[in-house]
């Protein structure tokens, strides 16, 4: 039997079975619609493969929330690009019905988040401040809107149930819709008998629930998202672009809150019961989070505390990935289902890898969240930094072509490129050699090893070197290719993935002045004084200070643009890597600034049309990186066939540099 039993376990809940535990949560690739207001070919392969890769539960949003009679509120802010659909539109529910069709195929269930009826100008209380899109304080919601609010999420289950939907879900996290924001005592300020106590503040979220069991059956299952716990002191509370302005001097919803909605929502309201974070942000945990499952302690804690025959189910979500700690959680009982995101988005089979016990063969989350917006300068598309299907799932029988013979490949750097090249290479049955010229594997993402909040990356690291050490694919450390070499191989085909190199800018008296390059700091940090100064404050140059911060430097970042990390995915982790420097002792930085000249132990930048100076002890270079395309090219003719992977075609972050190798070498 598979070590992991407990993870396959089939369970019951509400009127079905569940054919595991295990669940894809209600995320959703930002930009795999176009204008549709139906789910697009993309989307349906995209959701369909969550089952096919092994979820349990396919847990999908997409229904627009409705603020009339006929009329659908338009999407805004981040959400601009998500899928948005109007339920009522006949010609939508087709393509619903498809959604829904390609999920089964696949033996899972489907559930639907619904969307909550919007009443501009309301809220839960009076004079709560303005949400977006509104100026004037709130008026509080009436008995009767409360009760339409609820008839209108049982009208659209209904709908979904006769859809071919197994159950549906309300989101009542993060305060951002009417049911959640009831539950917060920092917005509940009423003084009927909707406000006060847990009991009275549930009960509208409970209301909503009780009326679809009414329109669906009692055997119709209902999933409800919660907030665990409000902590208004939480750094990030003001940088959480999608929350609500905290109220001081209010306690938040509380983990004994918690408990007791749990108990009251288990008496036939609620038949899965998800424990999330109090903020949307840390809710998606990166590596400035040291715990690989922070939130776990929330289901733990909330499953303890009901009757073991309460029959609603207790879902963990956040961090989880790793199946020997997804199974230990619910061998533990710390849980009953494990809700994952990025998970099934990373990995094209970890339900394979479950099933066949492969725990080494799970592609590690590296946690940047750049599958919700992959940077500012990625455009508007949806990607994967370690999986390179991602948002072209619909696509890759066009552009995956089968070898038509075995070759001999020399793949020539032993970067993360280099590796993903030989690995794919080796899989479709080439005789492959890997050429290194360092005396490790691993290039730009080495510095992994030695910064603690790149832990994600470092076992993304480890995984690939696992995974080039377990295949017969010939390494050659310490090994200068130069053409002559490959030349005279024998090789049918060469492919170059040699990198980037720093990029030096013209700055007076920079080559004087001692410097060290950003990558050369990892590792080396005994060679720097006291005083640094950090010219470029992209992700790189931003990070690379965190890190001299935190090991008791003085230092000071000079970059050019209006904002610091501006490369960093803008949606569920600038705001926390924001909130890592803003409150690191020692780091400090200067925007708007443009270098002018380096000399006597100083930098010299102009901002708003005067100079200023920063001295330093020592000086490190983060300006970008520059592709090594001419040191690769020097390498064509050495082989019948020529390529060049990674960034020595355009300098760029990891998922375009999965992206492009994997797809030149499923052409080979």
């Amino acid at each position: 039997m598979t070590a992991y039993r407990h993870m396959l376990q089939p369970v019951r809940v509400g009127g079905m079975t569940l054919k595991n535990r295990l669940a894809a949560s209600n995320s959703v690739l930002y930009f795999l619609q176009g204008d549709e207001k139906y789910p697009s070919q993309a989307l349906i392969t995209h959701v369909a493969n969550k089952a096919k890769n092994g979820a349990g539960i396919v847990e999908v949003r997409g229904i627009a929330p409705r603020v009339g009679p006929g009329r659908v509120a338009p999407p805004a802010g981040p959400f601009l690009h998500m899928a948005e659909f109007d339920l009522y539109d006949a010609k939508a529910q087709n393509y619903l019905s498809q959604l829904a069709d390609a999920v089964h195929m696949y033996n899972s269930k489907i559930c639907m988040n619904l969307a909550c009826r919007i009443f501009p100008g309301y809220d839960v209380s009076a004079g709560l401040p303005p949400r977006p899109g509104q100026t004037e304080p709130s008026k509080e919601l009436s008995r009767q809107q409360l009760c339409e609010i609820a008839e209108e999420y049982a009208a659209q289950a209904k709908l979904l149930q006769s859809l071919g939907y197994d159950m549906v879900a309300i989101h009542m996290a993060y305060r951002h819709q009417y049911p959640g924001r009831m539950l917060s005592p920092l917005l509940n300020r009423r003084t009927d008998e909707f406000g006060g106590s847990i009991e009275n503040r549930g009960r509208f979220p409970l209301l909503c629930c009780q009326k679809i069991k009414e329109a669906c059956g009692r055997d119709f299952p209902i999933q409800v998202q919660i907030s665990a716990e409000e902590n208004i002191h939480d750094p990030m509370a003001r940088y959480d672009t999608l929350g609500t302005a905290m109220v001081d001097g209010t306690a938040g919803f509380s983990l004994e809150d918690a408990v007791a909605f749990a108990k009251l929502a288990s008496q036939g309201y609620v038949d899965i019961l998800q424990l999330r974070g109090g903020l949307v942000d840390p809710s998606h945990p990166t590596g400035f989070e040291p715990e690989e499952t922070p939130f776990l302690h929330y289901a733990e804690m909330v499953k303890k505390a009901l009757p073991p025959d309460t029959g609603m189910l207790i879902e963990a979500i956040g961090g989880m990935q790793y199946p020997d700690t997804v199974e230990s959680a619910l061998r533990d009982g710390k849980c009953d289902l494990v809700a994952m995101a990025r998970t099934w988005i990373s990995n094209s089979a970890y339900g394979k890898c479950v099933e066949e016990g492969r725990a080494d063969d799970v592609v590690p989350c590296i946690r940047c969240n750049k599958c919700h917006i992959a940077g500012t300068g990625d455009g508007w598309r949806s990607s994967c930094s370690v999986n390179p299907l991602m948002g072209v799932e619909h696509r890759w029988e066009q552009a995956v072509e089968p070898p038509q013979r075995k070759k001999r490949i020399a793949v020539i750097g032993g970067g993360p490129a280099g590796m993903k090249a030989a690995i794919t290479l080796h899989d479709r049955g080439h005789d492959v050699t890997l050429f290194e010229r360092s005396d490790a594997l691993g290039g730009l993402i080495r510095h992994a090893d030695v910064v603690d909040f790149k832990w994600p990356l470092r076992r993304y690291k480890e995984y690939l070197l696992h995974q080039v050490d377990k295949r017969a694919i010939d390494v050659k450390l310490r090994t200068e290719a130069t053409p002559a070499l490959i030349r005279g191989g024998g090789f049918d085909t060469v492919l170059c993935a040699v990198g980037a190199s720093p990029i030096l800018p013209p700055i007076p008296g920079l080559r004087d002045a001692g410097f060290m390059t950003a990558e050369a700091v990892f590792g080396r940090e005994t060679q720097l004084g006291e005083r640094v100064v950090i010219i470029g404050g992209g992700e790189i140059g931003v990070e690379t200070g965190l890190h001299l911060a935190r090991q008791g430097r003085r230092v000071h970042i000079i970059e050019m643009k209006h904002m610091l990390a501006a490369d960093a995915a803008p949606l569920h982790y600038r705001d926390m890597f924001r909130a890592e420097w803003e409150n690191q002792p020692g780091l400090h930085w200067d925007t708007d600034a443009r270098v002018t000249r380096i000399r006597g132990g100083r930098v010299f930048f102009a901002r708003d049309g005067e100079e200023h100076a920063v001295p330093f002890d020592s000086l490190v270079l983060a300006a970008g990186y520059r592709a090594n395309a001419e040191q690769a090219m020097a390498f064509y003719g050495t082989a019948d066939e020529f390529h060049m992977v990674g960034n020595c075609m355009v300098a760029g972050g990891l998922n375009n540099v999965n992206r492009n190798t994997y797809f030149t070498c499923t052409r080979i």
